[in-house]
């Protein structure tokens, strides 16, 4: 069998991804949300960013303004859903602009806060 080399990489955080999807279904963690979502984009695994934006949805430990990043980076449609369906009044969306994720949001995550704080 061929051996195929993995740059820039690390060995350990690859082990976490394998070990989501097989065979232990490892449960994500916050420790490793972050780069289990960078992996499992980068190698197209759709379970593994599923379970990834599961956690970050469920999550206490992330403000609304880190999911949204997570959301608008990684393309996680129900993550941005549940985030924009939490806003409740259009003061809830302004403070985003005070968050440290505000500056890192994409023109279309923009264009879909402006176009919730326009339903509010």
């Amino acid at each position: 069998m061929k051996e195929i080399e993995l740059k820039d990489l690390c060995c350990e955080e690859f082990i976490e991804l394998l070990l989501v999807i097989y065979p232990s279904y490892r449960q994500i963690t916050f420790d490793s949300y972050e780069f289990i979502l960078a992996l499992a984009d980068r190698f197209q695994m759709k379970y593994a960013t599923d379970q990834a934006e599961d956690y970050a949805n469920k999550t206490k430990k992330l403000e609304i303004g880190a999911k949204l990043l997570l959301a608008d980076q990684y393309r996680l449609e129900l993550l941005k859903t549940h985030c924009m369906n939490s806003f409740k009044t259009a003061e809830d969306v302004t403070n985003l602009k005070d968050t440290p994720e505000f500056i890192q949001f994409s023109d279309a995550m923009n264009s879909s806060l402006l176009k919730k704080l326009f339903e509010l």
